[in-house]
């Protein structure tokens, strides 16, 4: 499923980083997905995150359908 071994701690810290980052949107009033776009090139420069793989099965299970069915 992940080619990192230390897969599921990063699965887990990036849905974390997605529930806080959406707080934060609703809290500021702006669109969620400008602030998860925002959120996730941060994420992409961290040091640590380099050497992470996500097989398109995580991406389409996981992440899609939170994205399609947004109320916003």
């Amino acid at each position: 499923m992940m080619q990192n071994p230390h897969g599921l701690q990063v699965l887990v810290l990036v849905l974390a980083a997605v529930l806080v980052l959406t707080w934060l949107a609703r809290r500021l009033r702006v669109a969620p997905p400008i602030v998860l776009l925002l959120g996730g090139v941060l994420l992409a420069f961290a040091p640590w995150m380099r050497g992470v793989l996500l097989s398109p099965g995580v991406v389409l299970l996981l992440f899609l359908p939170a994205l399609l069915f947004s109320r916003r």
